[in-house]
């Protein structure tokens, strides 16, 4: 049996709120085709350490 494990430590300030897009695998397998205005964001920005980017909580940015 071979599992598959891996974390992601860089990604795109346009995909901070990909949760909204993609709540199952076939959003997630489709998400280039039915949110390409997100998905062509990510051609044209630099990547971030995920440590660095922002979330919202209690209406305050938090790292």
């Amino acid at each position: 049996m071979i599992i598959d494990t891996h974390i992601h430590v860089w990604s795109y300030p346009a995909l901070s709120d990909a949760r909204n897009h993609i709540r199952s695998t076939k959003d997630l397998v489709s998400f280039r085709s039915r949110c390409p205005d997100i998905y062509d964001m990510t051609l044209n920005e630099g990547p971030v350490f995920l440590s660095c980017l922002k979330t919202v909580k209690n209406s305050q940015y938090v790292t």
